[in-house]
């Protein structure tokens, strides 16, 4: 799925579900765990998106996309 410029690749619903979960949320709480030493465990795949998509415009389309994807394929 291409919105914004930029390529969604999911690989189950629930993929899917969390990724809309996230561009739902308006605030965002610290992505910092203490797990791993090592720095790209530090933040989750839908945390390291570019920042653009998370702009008010675009992020309204970026989950309008996602719930028209979700509607598709659940």
């Amino acid at each position: 799925m291409q919105v914004c410029s930029f390529t969604f690749l999911f690989h189950s619903l629930d993929q899917l579900r969390t990724c809309l979960g996230h561009f739902e949320q308006q605030l965002h709480p610290s992505s910092r765990r203490l797990r791993h030493s090592l720095e790209h465990y530090w933040q989750r795949w839908y945390e390291r998106l570019p920042a653009y998509l998370f702009k008010a415009p675009k992020r309204q389309r970026v989950i309008r996309a996602l719930r028209r994807a979700l509607n598709e394929f659940d």
